[in-house]
């Protein structure tokens, strides 16, 4: 196995995403950053004597998440709580009485381009070919067994290659829908096809988070710190 045999085995795997940034464009129109949304102001119930806050940061229209196994609505929304502790959690509201036309925001209009996401080495142990399937073989490991190779010389040279890729550590973008995604420093395992990344959002991070959707049509967001 080398560097450009590898980087082949990544090309195979390439999934559709689209990158998300502010402005008018380029790009078709998507959702809003930040704002307060009219069909859902940033109020807090008087009931929720535990919450002190609540802002929008993010809402995109359910048809530009692909094949997502989401349920029926017309958008997704992520929002910020502050609780009266001090702490913060973040919360997904699924739109359905409403259609994605007419949803208005005072936030910033998000434009999507599409460009395909490259796996990280984790995938390419995971889901890569007959070939490096027989390479890790080679080292007496199994698929699964990628961590055991993470000073490898050959896989930080691929590791440098989807960095260069990723649009998050370009900063020039504020989300990113679908695509691959990779492993923070807290997780312990890569996670499987079961559960598909949705959004990342990258825009004042950190935290950044990250909404995911599952075979049961439930949505998460996990808030990452690097």
């Amino acid at each position: 196995m080398n560097l450009d045999t590898l980087i082949a085995e990544g090309e195979a795997l390439l999934r559709p995403s689209k990158v998300l940034s502010s402005g008018s464009g380029p790009g078709t129109h998507v959702g809003f950053w930040g704002g307060e949304c009219e069909h859902s102001p940033n109020v807090v119930s008087p009931e929720a004597k535990m919450l002190t806050s609540r802002n929008h940061i993010i809402t995109i229209e359910s048809t530009f998440l692909g094949s997502l196994p989401i349920r029926e609505c017309s958008a997704i929304s992520v929002f910020e709580y502050r609780t009266a502790s001090g702490g913060t959690q973040y919360r997904i509201e699924e739109v359905k009485d409403i259609a994605a036309s007419e949803i208005r925001c005072s936030g910033e209009k998000l434009f999507a381009l599409d460009e395909p996401s490259f796996p990280p080495f984790e995938a390419v142990c995971l889901y890569g070919s007959g070939r490096v399937e027989r390479w890790l073989a080679e080292q007496q490991l199994e698929r699964f067994q990628y961590s055991m190779l993470h000073e490898d010389e050959l896989v930080l040279s691929y590791q440098d290659e989807f960095i260069s890729r990723h649009p998050l550590y370009r900063g020039t973008c504020d989300a990113v829908l679908s695509g691959w995604h990779f492993t923070w420093p807290d997780d312990e395992f890569y996670r499987p096809l079961e559960t598909r990344l949705a959004i990342l959002t990258i825009r004042d991070a950190e935290p950044y988070l990250e909404v995911w959707a599952n075979q049961s049509l439930n949505l998460e967001v996990i808030a990452r710190i690097t």
